[in-house]
């Protein structure tokens, strides 16, 4: 194959390189010197594939790193990120891997800090569904959930309904109905229930 054509595009630091005539894809600027790629060049079509792939990969990792750089992602979200800015499944598993190796991205430290952030304030069930969300599942979710003490969360969603009003019999019922939506158990709600009214009367 002869290249025909290599031509910046908008994106930054990319190029597109074109040989037969045809666009192969594109190659970062490093990747273009590294390779010393340039018009009018020879090059094996197998070659050339290997080195948009091996672009493809190093352009998909520095991408993860600008993302991990701002905040914290699981597997799931990282990989249906980058899936969204267009790279191929190649690149994207050969970043997602050298991210776990590096651990930075673990999903089972992920989910303690998302159950510490919501345990105050979501029923156990409406955390699974978070955790679910973002691709975190398995043994270590139902281990983690089944010591979740929700009391806490359910007097906040109590409050919250209330918004200071006393809980008389016209809206207590109401009241459960609504907590039981935002996922709490019956027994926990009739506790907080009964908790929240006995502090009115005092």
């Amino acid at each position: 194959m002869i290249i025909t054509k290599i031509e910046k595009v908008k994106r930054k630091n990319r190029y597109e390189v074109y040989a037969d005539g045809g666009l192969v894809g594109t190659m970062s600027a490093d990747m273009i010197l590294t390779y010393r790629l340039s018009q009018g060049k020879e090059i094996a079509a197998e070659d050339l594939v290997a080195m948009m792939e091996e672009s493809a990969c190093a352009d998909a990792w520095t991408t993860l790193l600008t993302y991990l750089s701002s905040k914290a992602y699981t597997v799931k979200m990282a990989r249906d990120k980058l899936k969204d800015q267009g790279f191929e499944d190649k690149a994207v598993e050969y970043a997602l891997d050298k991210a776990i190796g590096y651990n930075y991205i673990n999903d089972e430290e992920y989910a303690k800090e998302l159950l510490m952030e919501l345990c105050s304030k979501r029923s156990t069930r409406r955390i699974k569904q978070d955790m679910y969300q973002r691709g975190l599942s398995g043994a270590y979710v139902e281990e983690l959930l089944s010591s979740n003490d929700e009391s806490e969360a359910c007097k906040y969603s109590l409050e919250r309904k209330l918004h200071g009003k006393l809980l008389d019999k016209e809206n207590e019922l109401k009241v459960m109905n609504y907590l039981a939506g935002q996922g709490f158990g019956y027994d926990t709600i009739r506790q907080t229930v009964s908790a929240y009214k006995e502090g009115c009367d005092e």
